[in-house]
């Protein structure tokens, strides 16, 4: 509302120059004051927890994603170890060939770059392996080594389209009405 001005006349003072006095008042609704203040300080708090929420659910995708990752790793390199064995076991026996005489140097050097293959492989997979071990654990908090076993995550059955609606505007802040 509108400020109030009054101007009176101090009849009692007894100083000349201070014998009038200049009023100026203004209205305050404190109930709605406070009910807007509290009604944004929701808001916030409502923000604050949803953006918290909506970076959980990413560190969580984020972890369960390196979780795969890691398994895919590890069973390549068993599948690389196991070609490794294969490539070695093969440069033996050309070995054996090329001491009888009877391999071309086309042959040699295939098998040599089947064995240089599997080991790039190996050497690959594992600096992957360590990369994402070494994500993992600053995720975590938890020491994961590359030899660590990790299960992986159980899947569930995908459930009808509504439901899965449903229970995804539930979980993700984001998609909140």
């Amino acid at each position: 509302p509108n400020p109030e001005v009054g101007y009176t006349h101090l009849w009692g003072a007894g100083v000349a120059g201070n014998q009038n006095e200049i009023t100026i008042a203004q209205g305050f609704d404190f109930p709605t004051a406070y009910f807007q203040r509290n009604k944004i300080s929701s808001l916030k708090s409502t923000s604050a927890h949803q953006q918290y929420m909506a970076e959980r659910m990413n560190i969580l995708l984020e972890a369960h994603l390196l979780i795969i990752e890691i398994n895919r790793l590890q069973a390549l390199l068993e599948v690389d170890s196991m070609r490794y064995a294969d490539a070695l076991a093969a440069e033996s026996f050309n070995k054996k060939r090329r001491e009888a005489g009877s391999i071309s140097a086309l042959e040699e050097n295939k098998v040599s770059m089947q064995t240089l293959a599997a080991m790039q492989h190996i050497s690959r997979n594992t600096s992957s392996l360590e990369k994402a071990c070494t994500r993992l654990s600053y995720i975590s908090g938890l020491e994961i080594t590359p030899s660590s076993s990790i299960i992986t995550p159980s899947t569930m059955e995908i459930p009808s389209l509504d439901s899965l609606k449903s229970m995804m505007r539930e979980r993700d802040p984001r998609l909140m009405e």
